[in-house]
């Protein structure tokens, strides 16, 4: 099974920004590790790493450009999707849960 998301992430891609997202790991898996800034945890170091990554991204135009233009979906991200969300797989989901 997978963990639920919410919709905020979305928005985020959606108004065309850089996501700073704190949620589990699976994230990674649902969308391209690579277009988002990840919170890893609450510990200082990892809130040190977001501010860090933010400073670095707002600072360099090109690192900017080349993060905001990342695909949202890598080959990964899109296994994932066709293993959990195609039809084939809701359909086999809501069989599963019919019986």
């Amino acid at each position: 099974m997978f963990n639920p998301f919410t919709e905020k992430i979305v928005n985020a891609y959606l108004a065309r920004s850089i996501p700073i997202y704190w949620s589990a790991k699976f994230m990674k898996k649902v969308f391209n590790p690579e277009s988002m800034i990840f919170l890893e945890d609450a510990s200082d170091n990892s809130y040190k790493n977001v501010i860090n990554k933010v400073i670095e991204v707002d600072n360099d135009d090109s690192k900017y450009l080349e993060m905001i233009n990342k695909p949202l979906f890598n080959s990964e991200n899109k296994s994932f999707w066709d293993k959990n969300f195609s039809l084939k797989a809701l359909g086999l989901k809501f069989n599963k849960f019919l019986k």
